[in-house]
């Protein structure tokens, strides 16, 4: 057990810091109304079994990725967290017992 509400502020920052740090305003503009209004659902999927450690780790990832210049690896790993997170939100979102991601 950690700490869910401390992690889903760090998230979220993390999330804005990525998508500012683009240098792309187009980019983070987009990404910023849909992570608003789904945010009640993306921040329920921290509460599955150990998905908010799996989420740290693909942070890490994606963080190591960006500092070695390594903008393919990064999107690509970017994109597989989202989808993760689409995953697990989908499973709860139908109330379906929670994945042990």
């Amino acid at each position: 057990a950690g700490d869910v509400k401390g992690y889903r502020a760090a998230n979220t920052l993390f999330h804005a810091l990525i998508s500012t740090g683009s240098g792309n305003g187009y980019l983070r503009d987009l990404t910023l109304a849909p992570r608003t209004r789904l945010d009640p659902y993306r921040s329920a999927q921290l509460e599955a079994p150990a998905r908010m450690a799996a989420s740290y780790a693909e942070h890490g990832e994606i963080v190591e990725a960006i500092v070695r210049a390594e903008a393919a690896r990064a999107a690509s790993l970017m994109r597989a967290h989202l989808a993760t997170t689409h995953e697990v939100v989908t499973t709860l979102a139908r109330g379906e017992e929670q994945p042990k991601i």
